[in-house]
C-alpha cells in the first residue's frame, strides 16, 4: 500500500471568491470555478448530506448543488431579493429528511425552506422587531442586510 499524498485527499474545499465559487481538494494544482460572474459572497454545505451546497449572491439570488458544485440550479422563486448574503444549514432541524435551510437577505429579511431550496417562507419576526425602522449598513446608509445567521446546533426550534 502507498502512503497518501495531498494530492489523493478525500477533502473537498469550497470557497467564495469575489467573482465565483471555487472548488478544489487539497493538491489540485487548480480550482475549478463555478458560478462564474455571480458576485458569491457566501457558501453553506448541508452537514447531513455534504453534496448539497447553498450559494447566496450579491445580485443574482440563491444557488444550489445537490452534487457537491458539479451543477448548479437557482433556487425557488419565493426569495423576492436578489442579494443574498447569509445562508445557513440547519444541523437539528430537519423535513421530511431534508435539512432545514435559512437564507438573509438585503434589505433585511430571513427566508426558510424546508424542501432543500425549491421554496421559502419569509420569516417576518425579523422585520418586526422595535429597531427595524432604525437599521442601517454604514457605507451605504439606506439600506441593510441580515450579514449573519446563528443557528443553535441541537435545538431546532
Amino acid at each position: 500500500m502507498r502512503e497518501r499524498t495531498p494530492m489523493d485527499s478525500p477533502v473537498r474545499i469550497l470557497a467564495v471568491t469575489g467573482d465565483a465559487v471555487a472548488r478544489f481538494r487539497l493538491g489540485d494544482p487548480e480550482p475549478q470555478l463555478l458560478l462564474t460572474g455571480s458576485q458569491p459572497r457566501c457558501i453553506a454545505i448541508d452537514p447531513r448530506d455534504p453534496e448539497r451546497v447553498y450559494v447566496g449572491t450579491m445580485d443574482n439570488g440563491l444557488w444550489f448543488s445537490t452534487d457537491g458544485g458539479a451543477s448548479w440550479r437557482e433556487a425557488g422563486p419565493s426569495i423576492d431579493e436578489h442579494r443574498v448574503l447569509s445562508v445557513a444549514v440547519s444541523r437539528s432541524a430537519e423535513h421530511a429528511g431534508v435539512s432545514v435551510v435559512y437564507a438573509g437577505t438585503e434589505p433585511s429579511n430571513l427566508y426558510r425552506s424546508e424542501d432543500g431550496g425549491l421554496s421559502w417562507q419569509v420569516l417576518p419576526a425579523l422585520r418586526e422587531l422595535p429597531s427595524a425602522s432604525s437599521w442601517s449598513f454604514p457605507p451605504r446608509p439606506w439600506t441593510h442586510h441580515v450579514r449573519t445567521i446563528a443557528l443553535h446546533p441541537t435545538d431546532p426550534e
